[in-house]
């Protein structure tokens, strides 16, 4: 998890203080390919197509950073 938390903190830290993410493709959703979760619906979306999950989630990290800049 050290690793992961140093490669993402914001992806880290969302899942540890405020919701979750899904991650992945679903035919029968519009939605996108990496998604960032409260109980109140979806604060980040993603594409729906990635080169490689790594820049998946570096997108998703990004994502959530600009989201808790704006509501921590």
């Amino acid at each position: 998890m050290m690793m992961f938390t140093k490669s993402y903190p914001n992806i880290a830290k969302w899942v540890k203080n405020w919701g979750w993410v899904e991650i992945g493709n679903n035919d029968d959703s519009p939605l996108g390919f990496v998604l960032a979760l409260t109980i109140g619906g979806v604060i980040w979306e993603g594409k729906h197509l990635y080169d490689s999950l790594e820049d998946a989630l570096e997108d998703l990290d990004r994502g959530i950073g600009a989201w808790l800049e704006i509501n921590e």
